[in-house]
C-alpha cells in the first residue's frame, strides 16, 4: 500500500509541474536597463513581455526578440552584451526611424511607433528568442502516464 501511495504522490507531482503557471520576470532587467542606459524612469515589463505575463519564455515584444537575437538569454549576465549589440547595431525594432535605445532615452516604448515617427522597415531579429534553449521536457505526458500506472495498481490491487 506504500508503493501505491508513493506512485500516487508522484503522479500528483508531475502532473502539478506540467500544468501551466503565471512566472516572474527576472528582476534586475527593469533596473539594469535604467542603469545602463541612465533613464530617469524604470522601464515596465510589458517592453518585452506582452500582456503582463513574464517568465521563461514569454519574451514576445519586438524589442525583447531582438534583445534575445542579440545574445540576451535567461542568464542576467549577457544582458550588457546584448544591450550594448542593441545599441552598436542601432536596432529599430518596429520600423519607427530610430533606435530602440533612443526610443527608451526618449521615454518612449521601444515596441511602438509614435505618431510623429516616420516609419520605416523594421529590421527583423537574425534568428528567434529561444535560440540555444531547447523544447520544454513532456512534463504533460509524463504526468498522464504518471496517473496511468496508479490508477492500473489500484485496479490490480482489487480482488475479482
Amino acid at each position: 500500500m506504500n508503493a501505491l501511495r508513493s506512485l500516487g504522490s508522484v503522479s500528483l507531482l508531475l502532473a502539478l509541474l506540467g500544468a501551466p503557471a503565471t512566472a516572474w520576470a527576472i528582476p534586475p532587467y527593469p533596473g539594469d536597463l535604467q542603469t545602463a542606459l541612465k533613464l530617469n524612469y524604470t522601464p515596465q515589463c510589458a517592453i518585452c513581455h506582452e500582456g503582463g505575463v513574464t517568465g521563461l519564455g514569454t519574451v514576445t515584444t519586438p524589442f525583447g526578440v531582438s534583445m534575445r537575437a542579440h545574445g540576451l538569454t535567461d542568464d542576467p549576465s549577457t544582458f550588457p552584451g546584448a544591450l550594448a549589440a542593441m545599441e552598436a547595431d542601432k536596432v529599430d525594432s518596429v520600423g519607427r526611424g530610430y533606435s530602440d535605445i533612443q526610443a527608451l532615452q526618449l521615454g518612449q516604448n521601444p515596441d511602438t511607433i509614435p505618431p510623429n515617427a516616420i516609419p520605416t522597415s523594421p529590421v527583423p531579429p537574425d534568428y528567434g528568442c529561444n535560440v540555444g534553449r531547447g523544447p520544454a521536457p513532456p512534463l504533460l505526458p509524463v504526468s498522464i502516464a504518471g496517473f496511468a500506472l496508479f490508477f492500473h495498481a489500484l485496479r490490480r490491487r482489487r480482488p475479482r
